[in-house]
């Protein structure tokens, strides 16, 4: 009798893997832990980003109102001197008469 055939009455499923399913099967758990490694190294560079983003559209933000702000202020300092000129030239146009005495 061959020490692999087991007597009939004492017949048990066996569960065998050839060598090469078992290098399958560890390359496949080895692939799989790169790819999560990889994913979660992936997902801390894109927070970085993001804040890296972030930060920088917060910066844009505040120097595009701090460019708002300067550029209506000096429109309307443009308007009153625009204003001050129109009156000058409608007095030269148009000059007061002396009073009569």
């Amino acid at each position: 009798m061959d020490h692999r055939e087991e007597p009939e009455g004492t017949k048990q499923s066996r569960f065998s893997l050839s060598q090469e399913t078992i290098t399958i099967l560890t390359v496949g758990v080895a692939l799989a832990g790169l790819i999560l490694v990889n994913q979660g190294e992936m997902r801390a560079e894109v927070r970085a980003d993001r804040a890296r983003i972030e930060a920088s559209m917060n910066d844009m933000r505040a120097e595009g109102r701090a460019d708002r702000l300067a550029f209506a202020k000096e429109i309307t300092r443009l308007v009153e001197q625009q204003g001050t000129l129109n009156g000058l030239v409608d007095g030269l146009r148009n000059p007061i008469p002396p009073p009569r005495e």
